[in-house]
């Protein structure tokens, strides 16, 4: 299969809240309070919905036919209702016990959430190994993780094709909606997440095109995605049609120096009608501290940063998942930025003039 840039960048997902506490309590339900802004608001559900957030984190899936434990976090509402379904990826290094800042957001607006560990997580790397390692950056860099692209969409199928059994282990038999499935993901994981969407890879040796898209999920939040490069060419966004959501900040640079405007060249050739960039100016690779976690590249913590994602993801998921026309005319209508007083931005073709395919740099 070919070798791709990944261009990935994160941690593992250390937040402090220890693993053994849920499994000691047989999975365990826990609910914290959503840290809240109280100055600028972008004025689309920046605050903790009307949900409780409950979370198991010891949930495993067996796929024999590769052989692999697929280690899963579920996040729900407590209360009763039948709830759309997202599937997040996290970055390289990462693993399911991170991002709850933004995880918690969406679970408090009424949905459900799953969280794979993908092979290339640290939680999963024996210490003796990781001293391999002389940093971070090291091993994300390295071919192990980098060769992980394609077990990552892997997993992410196998998931959806288990969502009963994973609904039967939660408890939320009848409450999961299997028809209204979003896939989002971050920096590694965003590129996962167009994998599902429709990304296709130029074969290295230049003989053909590779893809492994889903049709099932219906949506999809792409936060600080990939440009060019690699197997990753100007016709890798071709086949992503479905609705998609990006970010990225003016600070998002990538691990290897690559300038934000690298990552808008994906939003640039997605010819999916609905698309939507949300644009922080001033943001950086972990969005204000979206993924609870701390690494070199991640940027200093702001809360409205993290508000201000988490408004726009929660607007596009209730548009898409939803049907709700409230966070379509949200998305569209420059609120954001008005609200953020020129610092964040919610552009769509449909409102904007379309990014100009070479606006990559």
């Amino acid at each position: 299969m070919p070798e791709i840039d990944c261009g990935a960048e994160d941690r593992p997902g250390d937040d402090g809240v220890s693993r053994t506490d849920a499994l000691s309590a047989g999975c365990a339900d826990a609910n914290h309070p959503i840290e809240e802004a109280t100055d600028v608001h972008p004025r689309y559900k920046p605050q903790k919905g009307p949900f409780t957030w409950m979370t198991i984190d010891c949930l495993t899936l067996r796929d024999e036919s590769r052989g692999k434990d697929l280690p899963l976090r579920v996040s729900f509402p407590a209360e009763d209702g039948v709830f759309p379904v997202i599937l997040f990826s996290h970055g390289a290094s990462g693993s399911k016990d991170a991002y709850r800042p933004l995880i918690k957001h969406w679970v408090s607006h009424g949905y459900i959430c799953i969280q794979p560990t993908h092979s290339d997580s640290l939680m999963l790397l024996p210490r003796e190994e990781r001293r391999k390692y002389a940093s971070l950056i090291a091993y994300i860099s390295s071919p192990y993780v980098r060769e992980q692209w394609l077990s990552r969409a892997e997993d992410i199928r196998f998931v959806i094709d288990r969502l009963a059994d994973v609904a039967a282990a939660s408890g939320l038999c009848d409450r999961l909606d299997a028809s209204r499935i979003g896939m989002g993901g971050h920096s590694f994981g965003s590129q996962t997440s167009q994998l599902i969407a429709g990304m296709s890879l130029q074969l290295p040796d230049r003989t053909g095109r590779f893809a492994i898209a889903d049709p099932r999920p219906i949506a999809f939040v792409m936060l600080s995605p990939q440009g060019m490069g690699g197997t990753i060419d100007e016709h890798s966004w071709a086949g992503m049609t479905r609705p998609v959501m990006m970010a990225t900040g003016s600070h998002d640079n990538s691990s290897k120096g690559l300038p934000y405007t690298w990552r808008l060249e994906a939003f640039a050739r997605v010819p999916a009608h609905d698309k939507y960039l949300l644009m922080i100016e001033g943001g950086h690779h972990d969005f204000g501290g979206i993924s609870g976690a701390r690494y070199s590249w991640a940027g200093p913590h702001n809360h409205k940063h993290v508000e201000w994602v988490n408004a726009a993801t929660v607007a596009f998921w209730d548009a898409q998942l939803k049907d709700d026309a409230g966070a379509s005319d949200f998305l569209r209508s420059g609120r954001m930025l008005r609200a953020s007083h020129g610092a964040a931005e919610i552009r769509s073709p449909r409102r904007d003039d379309p990014l100009r395919p070479d606006s990559g740099g």
